[in-house]
């Protein structure tokens, strides 16, 4: 996979094992986009493997809080990836969704939230 993060959250590869789950983070390279006009950004490579699921969101889910002001964060959403390795990305999306808004506890939203979770299928050139 090539991509380019432009000072984004991560995304985040699950890879499944036996017995665990390797997590790798697709850091950024660069400057976030929109500081300088003329900065060039430069696509980094990734190699993907056959259930490797791929976990990219927006600070939305990560920095939700609760009434007592303590963000959901980064621990949670891997630890609750870990967790969900041999779901499908559909229900992925669900548990992640469900868990960071039970951690909301019906506090207001401020930032979106946007989630986009896909696995690498058997029968994909990679």
């Amino acid at each position: 996979m090539r991509y380019v993060n432009a000072g984004h959250n991560p995304p985040i590869i699950v890879r499944p094992r036996t017995q665990s789950c390797e997590l790798f983070h697709l850091r950024a390279q660069a400057v976030p986009i929109g500081m300088y006009a003329e900065v060039q950004f430069e696509a980094t490579q990734f190699q993907l493997a056959k259930g490797d699921i791929v976990v990219a969101y927006t600070d939305g889910i990560t920095e939700v809080a609760n009434p007592s002001g303590q963000l959901w964060g980064v621990e949670r959403l891997e630890s609750l990836l870990r967790s969900c390795s041999q779901m499908a990305p559909g229900e992925i999306v669900e548990r992640i969704l469900a868990e960071v808004s039970e951690f909301a506890n019906d506090e207001p939203q401020h930032d979106d939230v946007t989630l986009v979770v896909m696995k690498v299928q058997e029968g994909c050139d990679i």
